[in-house]
């Protein structure tokens, strides 16, 4: 498996093609399946929280493209890096009222890929 951004400009996300802050990435994973395995996920349903570095980054959108592949469209937050250019990692969570569920991108053992952003600073 392979952890991945991509750019609102459609380059994959990398050193050569950072992310300006104040765009969209969007964000791959899997690992949600089923809720409750009774049902597919809704998209309304999933309270994905994104974190790059050590800020919150605003969900923009949550879609679909399987029902095990999921895309999560995040604003690169201006406070994950002051200036300059650099990787920040993301971490993505299921805010649960009973507790943080981490989710993809996971390995097939189920554990979490590390997964990093390249972000132009202002």
């Amino acid at each position: 498996l392979l952890a991945f951004a991509v750019n609102r400009d459609g380059t994959l996300n990398s050193c050569s093609h950072p992310a300006k802050v104040g765009t969209v990435v969007s964000l791959f994973l899997n690992g949600l399946g089923a809720d409750g395995i009774t049902a597919e996920w809704l998209v309304s349903d999933i309270p994905v929280v994104v974190k790059m570095g050590d800020w919150s980054a605003e969900v923009a959108n949550v879609s679909a493209l399987t029902l095990f592949v999921w895309q999560v469209d995040v604003v690169v937050p201006a406070a994950a890096i002051a200036n300059g250019e650099d990787a920040v990692l993301v971490s993505m969570d299921m805010n649960y009222v009973d507790g943080v569920v981490a989710v993809g991108p996971l390995s097939l053992l189920g554990t979490p890929l590390p997964l990093n952003v390249w972000v132009m600073g202002p």
